[in-house]
């Protein structure tokens, strides 16, 4: 069963943009567009998925600040094309406050 969360993460959402800011504008049109509000967007390595009849260009990315009902809309429905391969599905992760917290103790 599907849990609430206030970040999702996904390894690999389709991007039809090589540029880091245009991957962004377009993660966050689609999410407005299927009515997820969110906090903000924390994209991550860019990956290649290579199927029988061509590769795709992907990104991570972390969506973090949702509230209940929006984390489970993004679980349920994904993000971007490629779901039935794998991309755009979005599992819980732990948030950004310990990484941040680690990086106030450092130098």
């Amino acid at each position: 069963p599907l849990t609430p969360g206030a970040a999702l993460f996904s390894r690999h959402v389709i991007a039809g943009e090589d540029d880091e800011e245009a991957f962004l504008r377009a993660a966050a049109a689609e999410l407005e567009r299927i009515g997820v509000r969110f906090g903000g967007l924390l994209p991550g390595m860019r990956g290649v998925l290579r199927g029988p009849s061509r590769a795709v260009q992907t990104r991570s990315l972390l969506v973090t600040g949702l509230r209940p009902a929006a984390s489970l809309k993004l679980q349920e429905q994904g993000l971007g094309p490629g779901r039935k391969y794998g991309c755009g599905l979005f599992i819980h992760h732990k948030g950004i406050g310990a990484v941040q917290a680690a990086g106030a103790d450092s130098p």
